[in-house]
């Protein structure tokens, strides 16, 4: 690529790439920064021979003007007469360019990822009077809705996802779209940022697809309508179904606490009627014992008034006997 470089000077490429490589050559494509020197520019390169790793003998150069699939006029006329689409209805005629591989940092605001279209629509009506912009990236719906109106032509996953757009430029007369066509053939993008010139293969084409048309716009919004009360079917039906969980949940504690307060009024009720019982238990022992003390009491008044009545009932024999005596004596 040096010696290509070097070959050109004092003229410069504003880019070079390799795009294919084999046993019979190598493939490149280079980028100038103006047109008006590419004719010099190829036949400089066709002079030239260079050396390239992996051959053994210098490789001569073969340079050419690319080819150039933008479309010109008459592609887009043939296509709306083929489709007898009604030129008096925006989006049905030729006035809504299509955008794609378009940078999202240069089209967006300080400290946002997603592309603005404010900034989009500034830089297009420096080519005509814009009636309406379209990036389908910046509606989180589009992904949901069908690919032939969401307006998103990427298949899959691609990558660059998150570093281009796609967008949809609608004019408002067909001369702004024609004269933003006539500007936009094969040129390269560029964005000077912080002193440095950056540039982008931004893919330019008319819209076939009637995306900003009136009908298609009302089948969009039909489809969004679809999709948010879809969410919202979707958020009540998880509303409800939180809901019967956690009545569910509270069924299970509710049963479980009913349970153990039932264990507990058992286990109480248990207790209680041990405690009955002992108690019983205690009071007939005692009731026992104190019939025993009062029988044993009893029975010791008993004993101990026998005993006295002994004692009388001696004392009054002994002084009976002693009576008896006396009188013997004396008579």
């Amino acid at each position: 690529m040096e010696r290509l470089k070097k070959g050109i000077a004092p003229l410069q490429f504003a880019s070079i790439r390799v795009t294919e490589s084999s046993l019979e050559g190598v493939s490149l494509e280079a980028d100038l920064f103006t047109k008006r020197v590419l004719r010099q520019v190829i036949k400089t390169l066709e002079s030239l021979t260079v050396k390239v790793s992996g051959f053994s003998d210098p490789v001569r150069v073969r340079a050419s003007e690319a080819k150039s699939d933008f479309p010109r006029r008459h592609d887009w006329d043939l296509f709306f007469m083929k489709n007898k689409l009604d030129e008096s209805k925006p989006g049905e005629r030729p006035d809504t360019i299509y955008l794609s591989k378009v940078p999202i940092k240069w089209f967006a605001e300080k400290g946002c990822d997603k592309p603005s279209e404010e900034l989009l629509r500034k830089a297009m009506e420096s080519l005509g009077a814009v009636r309406a912009i379209d990036i389908p990236s910046c509606d989180e719906l589009r992904k949901e809705m069908n690919p032939q109106i969401s307006g998103i032509k990427t298949k899959g996953f691609s990558f660059g996802q998150d570093v281009f757009f796609d967008a949809y430029v609608q004019f408002l007369e067909y001369n702004g779209f024609a004269h933003a066509m006539e500007k936009l053939q094969d040129m390269k993008w560029t964005k000077r940022i912080d002193g440095k010139v950056f540039h982008a293969n931004v893919k330019v084409d008319f819209d076939r697809t009637r995306h900003l048309s009136e009908a298609s716009i009302k089948r969009r919004e039909a489809e969004r309508e679809r999709i948010l009360a879809e969410k919202r079917r979707k958020i009540e039906e998880e509303k409800r179904r939180i809901a019967e969980e956690e009545a569910k949940a509270r069924r299970i504690l509710e049963e479980k606490e009913m349970r153990r307060e039932e264990r507990e009024r058992k286990r109480k009720e248990r207790y209680e009627a041990e405690r009955l019982r002992k108690e019983a238990e205690r009071l007939k022992r005692e009731e026992e014992e104190r019939q025993a003390r009062e029988a044993a009491l009893a029975r010791l008044r008993a004993t101990e008034a026998r005993v006295v009545e002994s004692r009388h009932l001696l004392q009054f024999v002994f002084a009976h006997i002693q009576v008896i005596s006396l009188w013997f004596i004396f008579f």
